[in-house]
């Protein structure tokens, strides 16, 4: 699919095939080692910098049963060869990647936390999911080392465009009571991101997926964490 929040200027970013399509599928022209050193690092085989591929903080384990999901016989995995489009950036876009994000270190040896601590297993999600990436305030101040330390940290405000190419500002995820997510009960944080209805019944507008996949464990964590940050007064435009 097109990543419309790529500058038109820049070129045209496309997401890549992962089904096991042997013309266009990206998983079968890469060895295991290839996966977990791009997503390590976003370096690809080919040497190229994948930025939006990064998680350097993800562990180990983790990696490793991503790519071991990508070589089982799933259903969502059967070969599809037809392709949306190719990625191509200009000069203008691969000078604006470049001052977006660079390669990350290869930190192999990361251990998953302890999924009975829920602060700590929230903020692990929450850095893996990449709520960070789009919930700060912008996307040339992101740490994808230390998500913690982007500007504006999950305070929102950060311009993105919704799946009609309209410009909205993604919301301020911290626990003020009158600009972020501080009259969220953990029922109606669960319903915001596994329906997409915010507590004021607003419907929540692409790019933020809908997280039918988290169990409630994780939901809970990434709720308890969220509600142990500072609380920003930041008020947001919605549209």
């Amino acid at each position: 699919m097109p990543l419309n929040d790529f500058p038109k200027i820049g070129g045209r970013l496309y997401s890549a095939n992962l089904t096991h399509s042997v013309t266009n599928g990206i998983p079968g022209k890469y060895s295991d080692a290839e996966l977990f050193y791009l997503l390590k690092t976003g370096i690809a085989r080919n040497g190229k910098f994948m930025p939006f591929m990064m998680k350097p903080m993800m562990a180990d384990d983790d990696i490793n049963d991503i790519i071991v999901y990508l070589r089982s016989d799933d259903k969502a995995l059967a070969a599809v060869d037809s392709t949306v489009g190719l990625t191509h950036l200009n000069l203008i876009g691969r000078m604006g990647l470049r001052m977006a994000a660079k390669p990350t270190p290869y930190n192999k040896g990361i251990v998953r936390p302890d999924e009975n601590n829920d602060i700590v297993y929230g903020k692990y999600l929450v850095a893996v999911i990449g709520c960070y990436q789009c919930h700060s305030a912008s996307k040339l101040k992101i740490d994808y080392e230390l998500p913690e330390k982007s500007k504006g940290y999950l305070q929102g405000g950060m311009k993105m465009k919704d799946d009609k190419g309209e410009k909205i500002y993604s919301p301020n995820l911290t626990p003020d009571k009158e600009t972020g997510i501080g009259n969220y009960t953990n029922e109606t944080f669960t319903k915001a991101l596994r329906e997409g209805v915010a507590d004021d019944g607003m419907q929540l507008m692409p790019p933020m997926p809908r997280f039918k996949q988290l169990n409630d464990k994780d939901i809970h964590a990434i709720y308890a964490y969220l509600k142990s940050l500072p609380a920003v007064k930041h008020k947001v435009k919605r549209m």
